[in-house]
């Protein structure tokens, strides 16, 4: 057995063009499907902890606020006294008033133009951001904020660098009033909704708002049992129904859920690359084999006449085959493992989540197929007539 391997990775070997074409297809595949599904499951887990943080929210904000209110806030400011209305609806363990603005993006780089969400929180609940910062600390003074970790990554992908304590001047739009403020810290809650946006004392927000100080821009409601949002929900639209300005009562993990199903959509999409690229892999090594085996007819006809079975030819060309494929996948975890790594560098840290399993899943399922398209070589080979080779001779 020991000799039939050693005569087997010799044979490898001859073709180096082809044996290098055969591992490159393999690792390529191999890759891939390590790449697509690390990206899977970090959007995956991305999108399970934001419906998590949301799962007992229930937002309450003006009936022509865009999208519920959701994102951006907007929408006619509510008066400070609809938070009273909440005292008499069971089933909640908190809430708290929101002031939410938009701050121009230009203000850190000139030539960048997106919107850019501040938040500040009226009530003393604020410790749902200030109690989760991750580097430096929270605002202690009326113009200091945090920054939320998913906007800061994305503000360096754009070559936008914030730094620490450093002031930053910006023009409120509707006033002109120049705005002075420092980012002190960089929170991360878990949810990519929350962690996308400024965060800060709620007097600063109001002027870039221009929100008086007894009006608010939404009121955020958490409910102490997820099995009771629906019912709250209720409860709440009764509670504000002939309220002046009228308002909406938004379930974000309803809104939410259409999002989830083009998740899915999306997820079978990159299950069909896989598909794609294993099958791509399976077929290199069915290729070179195929190839390989043809060339070789001589060589399968001289070894039958010496006394070779049937068995032992097929033997050799899966082992080559096997050989092959196993460096490939080899091969392909490493640099699968690499491109992570570079984007995970370059673009964001977690879009990308890969764990053993899949390594592991991915390598055994190149090997299969690689595996699998070394059969009919073999078979081939097992066929060739020691008599007609010697007769060719």
């Amino acid at each position: 057995m020991v000799t039939l391997f050693i005569f087997s990775l010799g044979n490898v070997f001859k073709k180096k063009s082809a044996a290098l074409m055969a591992i490159l297809g393999v690792a390529f595949g191999g890759a891939l499907i390590i790449f697509i599904l690390s990206l899977s499951q970090g959007i995956n887990k991305k999108v399970e902890k934001t419906f998590n943080v949301l799962a007992s929210t229930i937002i309450i904000s003006p009936k022509d606020a865009f999208f519920g209110g959701l994102f951006l806030g907007g929408g006619t400011p509510l008066p400070k006294s609809y938070i009273k209305e909440l005292k008499r609806i069971p089933y909640l363990r908190g809430s708290y008033a929101q002031v939410s603005a938009l701050m121009r993006s230009q203000t850190f780089k000139e030539d960048l133009n997106i919107i850019l969400p501040i938040v500040g929180y009226e009530t003393p609940e604020n410790n749902v951001i200030f109690n989760n910062i991750i580097e430096g600390r929270k605002p202690l003074a009326e113009n200091e904020v945090v920054v939320g970790r998913r906007l800061k990554e994305a503000l360096y992908f754009l070559n936008v660098k914030l730094k620490y304590n450093q002031s930053y001047q910006t023009v409120s739009p509707p006033s002109k009033e120049i705005i002075t403020f420092k980012i002190v810290g960089t929170f991360e809650t878990g949810s990519e909704l929350t962690d996308t946006a400024f965060y800060g004392p709620p007097n600063l927000v109001r002027k870039f708002a221009l929100i008086p100080s007894d009006k608010i821009s939404s009121i955020n409601v958490v409910v102490g049992n997820f099995k009771k949002v629906t019912q709250v929900s209720k409860n709440l639209e009764r509670a504000f129904k002939d309220k002046n300005p009228p308002v909406q009562v938004v379930v974000p993990r309803n809104i939410l859920n259409p999002l989830l199903d083009t998740f899915r959509v999306f997820n079978y999409f990159l299950y069909t690359i896989v598909a794609a690229a294993a099958l791509a892999g399976g077929l290199f090594i069915l290729i070179i084999m195929l190839a390989s085996v043809t060339e070789r007819k001589k060589e399968f006809g001289v070894l039958k006449a010496i006394g070779w079975s049937s068995g032992n030819i097929i033997f050799l060309v899966m082992l080559e085959s096997l050989i092959l494929c196993f460096l490939g996948a080899f091969l392909g975890v490493a640099l699968g493992y690499v491109g992570i790594i570079l984007v995970q560098d370059l673009i964001f840290k977690e879009i990308l989540s890969l764990n053993w399993h899949t390594v592991i899943y991915a390598g055994f399922f190149e090997v299969f197929l690689g595996v699998l398209g070394g059969v009919y070589p073999a078979w081939r080979a097992q066929k060739v007539s020691p008599v007609e080779i010697l007769r060719q001779a």
